[in-house]
């Protein structure tokens, strides 16, 4: 296999320095951008192509090249499926890649990466989104990609100058990863690009129901979960123990139907594959999936060491060491972040082991055990990543689940408030079923029904969609199309995103709706379209038949809601009564 990688990379190069000769020729023939003619461009290959090199939770003490272990994707979109393998299989410059943890998002784009750049056929700035912050902007990450190909950037306009050559492709890994404080911007940011820079191919990858899907210009497709036919290559792809694969499939086959249906991603069958083969057993949810994993991955090196019993630099044992990780991935969970700078690394610390009562020897020294003994965190470079978002998620909500009682109230009200933390929010339903349910499911429900003005069987949806603000384009006949739909200031617009609520009666739900009223002469003939303004928000009022095409919708949901609710509040009652019952 590192023999026919090594001669990809070299069948690749010659591609990638011949779109970079080209790339200098326009910069130089059409602006006054300074170009490091000292540059060398298969310097420049040798580092794109790093792209390739992975840690995985497999190969977790090194980095392999992804070829070695890559399983083709597949993506759906509306009633189309088909095997990705590169980006001009796509019918749209602007895609989404949707999916959820542990799918493989990131896996697939570093892959169609290398693909581009294998090919020569773009010059791909891949970018890893969860690098945005305050001082990190998407663009200020874009120009830094583009000064180490040798370009210097000064401008917005230097920016748009160099993408608009048709040389690059813009590839942007996990929109769900960054800070909810700079969501906006970045959409606002992309949105102005994909419109001045609308030939050249963007894709993203995000989990599903961020921001970036709601762009009416984006097509999204979505990753194929895995199915029992996809075990078997995938497992040859990880293990090179044909009895130990065999083993693997056999209990797998012997298991109960709904724990088939759990193994859906790349992440779950791995983890699996690592549980089953210090357990033999089979883990029955998401949960139990990793609920063993921290101990399991802490001592997994000295199972086959008779006596023998690791110190660790952080003068912990494994379950304060477990312990205190749960806090770290509480902090990080509230400060937003899946990275920790090795400048913010004390203060982090200080921060969880104040919440656990547990102090490690040194900062340093608790990020060494988690990096070399469980691999749920690496070092990159100046900072600590989590290896997967999702283990940041489970292990703040374990922390959350054994918060005091105050606490754990004060947590349900603020999500049922503004729901920033849904990943957590499922994986409590099943670690901390009793309090959640009295305190986060039942006001989730009883909120719905208020939203809808429920009342006796009967809803009245009037008054929740009241306004909208629509922005609208010129198309070549100067007819305006919708660009984008959102809430005006004004607007009363019904929207509830939670993992437990089915129904979303959101702005998205209005946009076919609109369209067909921006297509009305009567409405067009609203429009003041002034000579140098491309872009129009125009208010739509009164909207009666967006109620009557959504309201029997809702009331069918409203009811089955109202069921669910009821009966779940006689079951809190009746646990209650049995547990006021015993006596010590």
């Amino acid at each position: 296999m590192s023999e026919d990688l090594d001669f990809l990379k070299l069948a690749g190069e010659e591609g990638y320095r011949h779109l970079l000769k080209s790339l200098f020729t326009y910069i130089s023939s059409n602006s006054t951008i300074q170009l490091n003619e000292d540059v060398s461009f298969s310097d420049l290959y040798r580092k794109a192509i790093q792209v390739e090199e992975v840690k995985t939770f497999w190969q977790y003490n090194r980095s392999v090249n992804l070829r070695e272990f890559y399983y083709p994707s597949k993506v759906l979109h509306e009633s189309d499926e088909f095997q990705l393998d590169r980006l001009d299989e796509f019918d749209n410059k602007h895609i989404v890649i949707q999916g959820t943890a542990g799918q493989g998002k990131s896996i697939l784009l570093r892959y169609l990466t290398s693909q581009e750049i294998r090919s020569g056929t773009s010059i791909p700035i891949f970018i890893e989104l969860r690098k945005i912050s305050k001082v990190n902007s998407i663009r200020s990450l874009i120009s830094e990609c583009l000064k180490e190909l040798g370009i210097s950037i000064e401008s917005e306009s230097e920016i748009e100058t160099i993408l608009k050559s048709g040389h690059f492709t813009l590839i942007l890994d996990a929109f769900d990863e960054i800070p909810d404080e700079n969501v906006k911007d970045t959409v606002s940011y992309l949105e102005g690009l994909f419109f001045k820079v609308s030939e050249m191919k963007v894709l993203v990858s995000s989990r599903p129901g961020s921001e970036i899907q709601k762009l009416s210009f984006v097509k999204v497709y979505e990753l194929k979960k895995l199915s029992e036919k996809d075990f078997e290559p995938l497992l040859n792809l990880l293990i090179e123990d044909d009895g130990l694969v065999g083993e693997i499939l056999g209990a797998l086959k012997g298991a109960k139907s709904d724990v088939i249906s759990l193994i859906s991603t790349p992440l779950l069958l791995t983890l699996f594959t690592i549980t089953y083969k210090s357990f033999q057993k089979i883990p029955e949810s998401p949960t139990e999936f990793y609920d063993g994993l921290f101990p399991l991955l802490a001592e997994r090196h000295d199972g086959t060491k008779p006596g023998f019993r690791r110190e660790y630099k952080s003068n912990l044992n494994v379950s304060q060491l477990e312990q205190l990780f749960e806090s770290f991935s509480f902090v990080c969970m509230l400060e937003k972040t899946t990275a920790v700078k090795r400048s913010d690394i004390r203060r982090f610390v200080s921060r969880a082991g104040d919440y656990c009562n547990i102090e490690p020897a040194s900062p340093e020294s608790f990020f060494s055990d988690c990096s070399k003994n469980t691999c749920l965190v690496v070092q990159e470079g100046t900072a600590y990543h989590f290896i997967h978002k999702s283990i940041r998620e489970f292990f703040a909500s374990r922390f959350i689940s054994t918060m005091p009682e105050e606490n754990k109230l004060k947590f349900y009200k603020s999500q049922i408030e503004f729901l920033s933390y849904t990943q957590e929010i499922i994986f409590l339903h099943q670690l901390d079923t009793n309090f959640f349910e009295e305190h986060y499911l039942v006001p989730i429900l009883e909120g719905f029904l208020e939203e809808v003005c429920w009342n006796n069987g009967e809803i009245n949806l009037e008054d929740r969609l009241a306004s909208v603000e629509a922005s609208f384009m010129f198309n070549d006949e100067g007819k305006p199309e919708v660009h984008s739909v959102r809430e005006s200031s004004s607007s009363s617009v019904m929207k509830i995103d939670n993992p437990f609520i089915d129904i979303n009666i959101s702005i998205l739900v209005l946009r076919s709706t609109i369209q067909k009223i921006s297509e009305e002469p009567s409405f067009i003939e609203q429009v003041d379209r002034s000579s140098d303004n491309e872009l129009l928000l125009i208010p739509v009022l009164e909207l009666p038949m967006i109620i009557k095409m959504v309201e029997p919708k809702v009331l069918e949901y409203a009811r089955k809601v109202n069921s669910k609710l009821q009966i779940l509040k006689k079951s809190i009652e009746e646990r209650k009564g049995k547990l006021s019952t015993i006596s010590f």
